[in-house]
């Protein structure tokens, strides 16, 4: 839980950068509304799952389809070399280009070529290397490194890349984003025409053929693997897919989840350099394209972890940058900062570790809020989470840590600390929060004593979590009412413990276990018909976590619903009474990206008789349990960013499912003097049934 000193410069630096923040939040934005437009009317879950299987399938036979790639590659006229190391591929390349004697070489868009430094290694022999993308040019001439991975220079606004090509033309340029554009395109074309060398990478390739398939919309990739008359194309292994079906499916996938658009400008299949037969139909190779192509192929460490059951889903990643663009850490700080070169974002971190090892990514990786959002998101499937969870535990933990987790993991001592710190509490309480400068952003609710005395026995027990155990019994005490009037005879019990969520955050699977056996334990003795949560978190803990560390788990988790769910599914008799009002209901990330609970809340809420508002694209309150304390300040602009669109909609009540989304809200709300009432659903279906 102890953070980098370093590492919390540079997240301070990015939230008091104003141009990065603006060019941030216009990017998500623009990328949200084009997704949805993007997926309408498609079966979006279903095209996921195809790329999924491929992807599996195509990993699964990577030595074969390589083998055939390369053998139809070489038919067609390639030139390939497999590369097992960034060394010899750069060897390679470069013993190539100064045989042909070149001296300039234009490229297309490749976070490849930044993984293996190519640039600088080209310039380092004298070679002129001109990045032709619009976004990996700007990142070029101020000398950084993108940002993201298919928009390299996303961090900059328009003004900050006006002020950059005023500086290299030495001459006023106005912040008029066509313009920039055109100047761009000027600039540029004469390089496409001087090159003799054109590098590009490749988004797909195909076994069957011995293609390489690029998508691109600027038609800058067209040129540069076109024009020069020598075409060097850089490809991974995990990139190949054996048949032109498979590579379709991908295709119809990655411009609707990278870019928002339903197709990009150009997709070109290229076999080979280019030829003709048009003279007494003889092929010749070299027409008006390249007449040589060469594809090096570099592995670097790719193909070791293709039998890991965890680490393969690495090589099942398309490159798509979603996962970034959708990430709430990243759409606060960038990329320069929840990142490791060249790859940014979780997925980067996980990237990094297999090709330059994990002390590269330790300190960066409690940047991850672990709100599962990419996991949801990611069109071939890959648990993102569970990677960077999984490089915590072999990191493990530091000396906070292991103080911090027996308190969740021991009744005995959470009671006794809880008594010590109600006593502490009494002369800074007022409404209910503890007014003390701990946060500049919420105030901390007060711990609670209070026991519900109810049923040791019934058939449904009630999961309360830790918050609502400790600092929310009002929840408790309304769902076991509501349970209740439906003829059940809910119970709880305090030999409970924590779910386990902080120790999964923080990659320790060991505690995780010990909470997990501690509540298995119980619900044998027990033996409840049903076991209803009132917190995603746990609801997604026990349901998807407990089956993979005890086997008990396994048979608990198809008795185990949420709260909303469970009365949906059972017909609890709702009534509309008539007093309605506009709730704003906020989707715990949890919610919608790990218990998969969506729309029954608001469901229940409508029958209700509310007026019910939700984000178009719901966004994170800034809690994330451990996070909010190891990052504050990100927390902070989260939770801000969440207060400001719950004022722009001026409800009368704001509704959510998560006891912790509860904890930031109200404080949030209590902290800057607003009196809107926050309420966990369960306490508007009581007041309703009152």
């Amino acid at each position: 839980m102890l953070v980098n000193f370093f590492l919390k410069r540079r997240v301070k630096k990015a939230l008091e950068n104003k141009n990065l923040q603006k060019a941030l939040e216009n990017a998500v934005n623009h990328y949200n509304r084009n997704f949805k437009n993007a997926i309408e009317g498609l079966e979006w879950d279903k095209l996921k799952r195809r790329v999924r299987e491929i992807k599996e399938r195509s990993v699964s036979r990577l030595p074969e389809l390589l083998e055939r790639f390369v053998k139809e590659a070489e038919r067609a006229g390639a030139k390939v070399y497999v590369a097992k190391s960034k060394e010899s591929a750069l060897k390679y390349i470069g013993d190539l280009i100064l045989r042909k004697n070149e001296k300039i070489v234009v490229k297309a868009k490749s976070m490849l070529s930044e993984e293996i430094e190519l640039n600088s290694y080209l310039e380092s022999l004298g070679i002129k290397v001109v990045e032709t993308d619009l976004g990996e040019w700007i990142v070029q001439l101020a000398k950084e490194k993108p940002s993201h991975i298919t928009a390299p220079a996303l961090h900059k606004t328009r003004e900050d890349v006006a002020e950059l090509f005023s500086n290299y033309f030495g001459k006023k340029i106005e912040p008029d984003i066509k313009e920039l554009v055109k100047i761009a395109r000027r600039e540029l074309r004469k390089y496409f025409l001087e090159a003799g060398v054109g590098i590009s990478g490749a988004n797909i390739a195909i076994a069957e053929s011995g293609t390489i398939v690029i998508v691109s919309n600027e038609g800058n990739a067209r040129l540069a693997t076109s024009l020069p008359p020598l075409h060097i194309c850089i490809l991974t292994p995990e990139k190949i897919v054996e048949t032109i079906e498979e590579a379709s499916v991908i295709l119809k996938v990655l411009p609707k989840i990278s870019t928002g658009q339903k197709v990009t400008t150009y997709v070109s299949f290229i076999t080979g350099p280019s030829r003709t037969a048009d003279i007494e139909k003889e092929i010749v190779l070299g027409a008006h394209g390249p007449e040589e192509l060469h594809i090096v192929i570099i592995d670097d460490k790719r193909t070791e972890i293709r039998e890991d059951p965890l680490w393969k889903n690495v090589l099942y990643c398309i490159k798509c940058g979603a996962c970034m663009t959708i990430c709430p850490v990243y759409d606060i700080v960038g990329g320069h900062v929840f990142g490791s070169p060249p790859y940014p974002g979780g997925i980067g971190l996980a990237i990094t570790s297999v090709l330059k090892g994990r002390k590269e990514i330790k300190s960066i990786l409690d940047l991850c809020s672990d709100c599962k959002k990419c996991d949801s998101h990611c069109p071939s499937g890959i648990p993102i989470s569970k990677l960077l969870i999984d490089l915590k535990r072999r990191r493990g933990l530091d000396l906070l840590d292991r103080v911090f987790l027996p308190y969740f993991g021991s009744n005995r001592i959470r009671k006794t600390l809880n008594t010590f710190l109600s006593l502490l509490q009494l002369p800074f309480l007022k409404d209910g929060f503890i007014n003390l400068p701990l946060s500049s952003s919420k105030l901390f609710p007060a711990i609670s004593l209070r026991k519900y005395k109810g049923n040791e026995r019934g058939n449904v027990l009630l999961f309360l979590g830790c918050l609502i155990r400790d600092f929310y019994p009002e929840i408790g005490e309304s769902a076991i009412n509501i349970l209740k009037k439906a003829g059940f005879e809910p119970f709880t019990s305090d030999d409970l413990v924590c779910c386990g969520a902080p120790a999964l955050h923080l990659g320790d699977l060991k505690s995780l276990k010990n909470f997990a056996d501690k509540n298995l334990s119980i619900f044998e003795k027990l033996n409840p018909e049903y076991i209803l949560t009132l917190c995603p978190t746990g609801n997604g803990i026990m349901r998807k976590e407990y089956p993979e560390i005890d086997e008990r788990g396994r048979k608990w988790c198809e008795r185990i619903f949420d709260f909303s769910k469970f009365l949906i599914m059972k017909n609890f008799p709702l009534e509309r009474k008539g007093k309605g009002g506009k709730i704003y209901y906020h989707h715990p990330c949890h919610s919608l990206n790990f218990a998969g609970i969506r729309n029954e809340p608001l469901e229940i809420l409508r029958i209700l008789g509310f007026e019910v508002y939700e984000e178009d694209f719901p966004t994170c309150c800034g809690f994330a349990g451990a996070f909010s304390f190891q990052f504050p300040e990100i927390s902070s602009s989260m939770l801000r960013k969440k207060i400001e669109s719950i004022e722009r909609e001026s409800p009368d009540f704001v509704v959510t499912s998560c006891p912790g989304c509860i904890l930031n809200l109200r404080g949030g709300l209590a902290k800057i003097g607003k009196k809107n009432k926050v309420y966990h659903i369960a306490e508007i279906i009581n007041q309703e049934l009152l």
